[in-house]
């Protein structure tokens, strides 16, 4: 498949849950590929989930393709979803920790901490073979952000807890205790 095909396939895919979504009247929109000299910016779905994680706490999700070259055999379509929680210079550090040990736990994906723009995310990258049908593509990307959605409902609880000071790192370890340090 060549990448223009390729391209306009993924396009469609996009497309398609967007308006899925709209016809949920969850907001959402989707943002043209861009490129500059400094960076290449994919085409991208985001949409506002609310309350989502816990107690109110929103979540950002940005839905988008990797670049590909034509002679790929794999693609990728990743899950990036922002915790709407304050992160401040109090307490970035228990959240990294904190994501380190909920990744512990995590089946797919991971937490993290992005100190430039002081958030929490949680990204989930898929692998996929470049010769699905367009049925195939479209029910691996919808699997994919189920899977995402999934986890930051699972286990997004823990990080806005920790960040709102409500939990401590130790309670964290669900499966017997932290070791012993010496």
């Amino acid at each position: 498949m060549n990448l223009e095909e390729m391209n306009l396939k993924r396009r469609k895919i996009l497309a398609a849950m967007l308006e899925e979504f709209s016809d949920e009247l969850i907001p959402a929109k989707l943002a043209e590929a861009e490129v500059t000299e400094a960076y290449e910016k994919p085409e991208m779905l985001s949409v506002l989930f609310e309350d989502l994680a816990v107690d109110g706490a929103d979540v950002i999700g940005d839905f988008f393709f990797a670049a590909s070259e034509e002679d790929d055999v794999i693609q990728f379509f990743h899950n990036v979803l922002t915790l709407d929680e304050e992160v401040t210079e109090e307490n970035i550090g228990a959240l990294m920790q904190a994501a380190s040990i909920v990744n512990l736990y995590a089946p797919a994906g991971a937490f993290s901490v992005n100190p430039l723009e002081k958030s929490i995310v949680y990204r989930y990258s898929y692998a996929l073979p470049m010769e699905l049908s367009d049925e195939e593509l479209r029910d691996a990307v919808d699997l994919s952000m189920g899977v995402a959605l999934q986890m930051v409902q699972r286990l997004g609880y823990l990080m806005v807890e920790v960040a709102r000071g409500e939990r401590d790192l130790e309670s964290l370890y669900i499966f017997g205790e932290k070791a012993d340090e010496e």
